[in-house]
């Protein structure tokens, strides 16, 4: 196993080792992913006497970071994508036509971006109308936003031209699932570690950490624990997350999530007859004279 470099921070460790992207961690700096309220650990004196990898077992479940997963991006890209056919249909406007016009309104500084916190403004529901208040759940929901917006842009800008808004709402546009590196190998959304008092997710392609102060650090520097096998949100919970935004006053919510499910288990199948090709490949190569 790899080991953390002595005498960095964990900030710096993580970025290294873990490989925590930019995009994440401005998307954790912009909705307060790192707040005290939302990461909170228990207190020393009140830790019960485990062995480490136990505790490391123990952080992972008692403390986890808020992330938006690759299927609550997806399913809020599509929601958006069957949003604006119906404004188009309604409207009598061509689909291109009824994305201008989005966009245009949705820009709120005139400067021919489309930013995270601009396309969060206008699409969430109002607090009024909204079903849930709650904090956590807007957090969510521009979390989600940001990973959006991640995917779409292609300049590195953190905002979208009204091309990259374009192609990344396209109906035939499907998103391919990431996956999260670490000492040379893949996981999939989900999936935890922790390292030192830190749980880390991974979401999106990229892990995300809490950023809970540790007041005890190994003398070796911080070392992954090992990896565990998370769960992802349920369809109500998905559900609930779509429910909060304007379009889903108007576009079914389930339709939505049916639709995603169909073109992931499609992305599936061609993954493993890939997969299934390249060892038959691999077997004939070996079995060749």
């Amino acid at each position: 196993m790899m080991r953390f470099i002595p005498g960095l921070t964990l900030c710096l460790v993580l970025a290294v080792i873990l490989s925590v992207s930019t995009a994440a961690n401005k998307q954790m700096q912009k909705r307060g992913n790192h707040k005290e309220d939302q990461l909170k650990s228990l207190p020393k004196d009140q830790l019960p006497s485990l062995p480490d990898d136990q505790l490391k077992v123990k952080a992972v479940v008692e403390s986890l970071p808020l992330v938006c997963y690759q299927v609550q991006r997806d399913e809020l890209r599509q929601l958006f994508v069957d949003w604006l056919r119906r404004l188009a249909k309604v409207k009598s406007k061509s689909y291109q036509d009824m994305a201008l016009d989005f966009f245009q309104t949705c820009d709120l500084d005139r400067n021919n971006r489309l930013d995270a916190d601009e396309l969060l403004k206008c699409t969430e529901k109002k607090k009024e109308s909204a079903k849930s208040t709650d904090t956590t759940a807007h957090v969510l929901r521009g979390l989600c936003v940001d990973a959006l917006v991640n995917l779409g842009d292609h300049d590195g800008n953190w905002a979208l031209d009204f091309r990259e808004f374009l192609h990344l709402l396209h109906p035939q546009f499907t998103p391919r699932a990431k996956q999260c590196s670490l000492e040379d190998k893949k996981y999939s959304d989900g999936v935890r570690t922790v390292v030192e008092c830190n749980t880390c997710v991974c979401a999106c392609g990229d892990w995300v950490c809490t950023g809970v102060p540790c007041t005890h650090q190994s003398a070796d520097g911080a070392i992954p624990g090992p990896v565990q096998q998370g769960s992802l949100p349920s369809l109500q919970q998905r559900e609930q997350l779509l429910s909060g935004f304007k379009a889903s006053e108007v576009v079914l919510v389930r339709a939505v999530q049916d639709e995603v499910a169909h073109i992931q288990s499609g992305d599936d199948i061609l993954h493993e007859l890939n997969n299934l090709q390249s060892e038959t490949s691999h077997t004939q190569g070996d079995e060749s004279p």
